[in-house]
């Protein structure tokens, strides 16, 4: 997947079908868009395109992103995009909604759109001021159509990314997951942790957090680490280990069945169901007593074919 992240590097010779959208969360609400955008290509004989900003960028609701820009690009190429245009929302902050539309969406040097797809919700150009009616009129003018799907809903509400890291702050991994499409999950450098847990009979790898990254519940999670790609099954605690002690947030993995060397190396751990809270425990011993609990909660809760 090709990803363009400067607005002058933007020049498509052949005719895109866009999916335009912020996608800060790709939840299954976003990748329809971006799959009726590759379905709308692959009909007309155009490449998909998806146009959006740096998450990092752009002030949400939300407030921090919940997925790295690394990820969202997996995520978007995984939902059919065949090229990603990712820009820093400065660079196009102050263009009039025509201008975006005319320069930016039709013009033959830039996505040169023959299709766009978005949610009904879409706002673009200055101070958000452009919206589907203005789109579909500077659309229909070009011969270019406007497909604007309308909001998706589960148990009655609107899914976005705000509502899922709401669910991901009160412990409700699986439902949060389920609208995400897919398990979240942080692909993260294996750092050097105080190796308590190696001599307790429960080692581990720690991965530290980058800073601005949304982060779900502090505690004890059912997980899954992929290494060499091969799935683990695992336990994880989120959070600042106040037994022991982290000087930030991070991610430290129990792998089941599993022995190796991991320092340096990248690990993708995913989280699948919420088990208990972090807690400070008044002894080591007492902590590593509660993780021999976890991880027998975790692998009842594997073996019951989750």
């Amino acid at each position: 997947m090709n990803v363009i992240n400067d607005i002058r590097n933007i020049n498509f010779s052949a005719p895109t079908a866009a999916a335009v959208g912020i996608f800060d969360g790709v939840h299954i609400a976003h990748r329809r868009v971006i799959s009726t955008a590759a379905e709308l290509a692959k009909s007309m004989g155009a490449s998909c395109c998806v146009f959006t900003f740096d998450t990092k960028s752009v002030s949400t609701k939300g407030g921090t992103p919940l997925l790295t820009e690394d990820e969202k690009l997996r995520r978007l190429e995984e939902s059919g995009a065949q090229t990603v245009v990712s820009l820093d929302f400065s660079s196009l902050r102050d263009m009039q909604p025509q201008s975006f539309v005319n320069d930016i969406l039709l013009g033959k040097n830039a996505l040169n759109c023959r299709a766009v797809v978005c949610g009904k919700d879409l706002r673009f150009g200055k101070n958000a001021e452009g919206d589907i009616q203005l789109l579909e009129t500077l659309c229909t003018k070009a011969g270019v159509t406007v497909t604007a799907l309308e909001l998706m809903h589960s148990g009655g509400e609107v899914i976005s990314t705000t509502r899922i890291k709401k669910l991901f702050e009160n412990g409700e991994c699986e439902k949060a997951n389920s609208l995400l499409g897919e398990d979240i999950c942080y692909t993260l450098p294996v750092t050097h942790g105080n190796e308590i847990g190696r001599k307790m009979g429960f080692p581990t790898i720690n991965q530290t957090f980058p800073k601005g990254l949304f982060l779900p519940l502090f505690g004890v999670y059912c997980s899954k680490a992929v290494i060499g790609g091969k799935a683990y099954q695992s336990v994880s605690n989120i959070g600042v280990k106040p037994t022991i002690g982290s000087a930030s947030p991070c991610i430290e993995t129990h792998i089941f069945d599993f022995s190796g060397d991991l320092y340096g190396e990248c690990v993708t751990v995913s989280l699948k169901s919420f088990l208990r809270s972090e807690q400070r425990f008044e002894s080591r011993k007492q902590l590593f007593e509660q993780i021999a609990k976890d991880k027998l909660r975790a692998q009842e809760y594997f073996n019951s074919d989750n």
